[in-house]
This record gives C-alpha cells, structure tokens and sequence, in this order.
C-alpha cells in the first residue's frame, strides 16, 4: 500500500483507534510472502487466518468458512443473501453461479479440484466441490496450527497459542468436531491466563482428538489414496 504495510495497517484497526469501529473484525492476510516468519508477524500483529499468492482454492474457502464461524461465535447476525444454501439432492445440481463469478474475479484455478462430498453437518450447504475443499484445508491447517502451538510453548509465547488454539476452535466447530472444539477452547482460556504448564499437559490429548477428527474426513475425502 502506498502509505503503510498490512501489518501497520492492521496493528492500527486492533488498537481501535482513528475511527475504527470493530477492532475485532476478522481479518485474513492475503501475501505473496508466505515464509514461517512472515507468516508469525501476521499472527503477533493479531490477524485470523493466513493465506498465500497465488490464491488456493482449498485454503480460500476453508478461511472463508472459518471467518464465518468466527462471526457466528460472536452473535454477528448475517444477512439473509449470503444464508447457506439448500443441499444438493441429486448429485448434480449446479453449483451458484456467483462462485464462478468470484472464482473468475480472483483468478482462482478450479480445473483440478475433486468432486468427492463428504457429510458433514455444517458444511451441508456448500456445492461438493466447496466441500471438498474446506476438507482438504482443515487437514492441512490443523496440523500446522498444533505446530504453532507447540512452537509457541517452546518460545513461551502465550499470545501465539491462544491465537492458533482459537483458530483451530473455529474450524472444530465448524466441522463438527465437538472434541476438538472443547479441547481448543479449553487450551485457548489456559493461554490467555498464562499457564503454559497446563497448555503443555493438554498438548497428548490435543494430538489424538487432532488425530481422531481428521481420520474420517481423509477417508470421505479420499485424501492420500
């Protein structure tokens, strides 16, 4: 930007200052730069989700999801154009016309994405494909948010933890992963009050309800065969 960088720009919308008028709005940083110490600034400067250039189709929407359950979260009543949508029936009803219109707009390449639709109960709404590629996120992001965390104790980083503890928080539940979700929030509240000892103690358990939440949606997604 000509004036100031996204992180200024952001550290400037969460100090709440200048005419801000929801230092909590969800935020999801969209760089070319995508490196582990990029990525960290983003967070430290209190950012909700990541994304790189160019644009993947998979991580897109499940940001997009994840943005939406944060909102929800927060009691934010959404306007009634954007509701979720009624399931397909047949297996082959079109998808919206407005997701090939974004995906044109932002030059997202859609010509290798897979068909598979796993159920799941909050995803029911999305076109196969738009499920199959929240799925396929959520299982690339959970494992690297456990690492942030895990990086985060090993750095005393509270902050750093909370963040991807909530982050993690909201995909849970976003998939129906209530586990997962409890666990999440639980290791979040532990962050933000400074007890990084009981944070490390959750962190076994963390891996197996990790572990136990992706398991099924590999197997409906047909990830790794």
């Amino acid at each position: 930007m000509p004036r100031m960088n996204g992180i200024e720009a952001l550290r400037l919308i969460r100090d709440g200052e200048r005419g801000v008028r929801d230092a909590q709005i969800p935020v999801v940083a969209l760089t070319a730069n995508i490196g582990p110490e990029e990525r960290e600034r983003f967070f430290q400067a209190g950012v909700n989700g990541f994304l790189g250039k160019p644009i993947d189709e998979h991580l897109l929407h499940a940001e997009v999801g994840r943005m939406i359950a944060l909102l929800l979260e927060r009691g934010t009543t959404l306007p009634a154009q954007i509701a979720v949508l009624p399931a397909p029936t047949s297996g082959n009803a079109p998808a919206p016309a407005d997701i090939a219109g974004l995906d044109a707009l932002f030059g997202v390449d859609t010509a290798e994405l897979e068909e598979p639709a796993p159920a799941m109960p909050a995803t029911s709404g999305f076109s196969s494909k738009a499920r199959a590629a929240m799925v396929s996120a959520f299982i690339t992001e959970a494992p690297r948010l456990l690492a942030v965390i895990r990086s985060g104790l090993d750095e005393a980083d509270a902050k750093s933890i909370a963040l991807a503890a909530h982050s993690l928080k909201g995909s849970a539940g976003y998939f129906g992963a209530d586990e997962l979700q409890a666990l999440c929030k639980e290791i979040e509240a532990l962050a933000d009050a400074g007890t990084l000892d009981s944070v490390r103690s959750r962190l076994p358990d963390l891996l197996l309800v990790i572990a136990a939440a992706i398991a099924p949606l590999q197997q409906a997604n047909h990830v790794g065969s």
